[in-house]
């Protein structure tokens, strides 16, 4: 089966509009985290991208450095409009049918939470990353094996 591939800025736009409904807008931080998390279980499930932007190992986790600069005229403060004038992800997809189960099973975690989690020992991140190197690229196929083990393991 072949997926369609979108840009990490398309499934931050639908996380964006998702919490702007829910009324728990979200900061650049988050929208990072929750969009890796999205590329993350994509990527475990099907062992496909959902987007080919590159993702890098910083010190608070895995960032989208074009995503990183999209929306860093935000700050720190909540992205309180959509990103873009048009989401391209159908919501009758199982791409955003995703997208909408990870905003819902995050939503109400913190940021630093959801670096934390990032951080987890094993993790692409932790495997990645190291203090002195900032943005040393986290491969999708290291991203795909820990989170189809992670997925796939009835005990985490």
């Amino acid at each position: 089966m072949t997926y369609q591939v979108y840009k990490a800025i398309d499934v931050a736009d639908a996380l964006v509009r998702l919490a702007l409904a829910d009324k728990k807008p979200l900061t650049n931080l988050k929208v990072q985290k929750l969009t890796y998390l999205v590329y993350g279980c994509w990527l475990g499930f099907t062992n496909f991208q959902m987007f080919q932007d590159r993702v890098e190992a910083w010190k608070y986790g895995p960032v989208i450095p074009v995503l990183y600069n999209q929306l860093a005229r935000y700050g720190a403060n909540f992205i309180q409009e959509p990103i873009l004038e048009k989401n391209p992800i159908p919501k009758d997809s199982e791409e955003y049918q995703l997208i909408h189960d990870i905003y819902n099973e995050f939503k109400d975690l913190k940021a630093w939470q959801l670096v934390y989690l990032t951080h987890q020992k094993g993790s692409p991140w932790h495997q990645t990353h190291t203090p002195e190197t900032k943005g040393s690229i986290i491969s999708p196929d290291l991203v795909r094996d820990y989170y189809k083990n992670l997925l796939s393991d009835p005990h985490d």
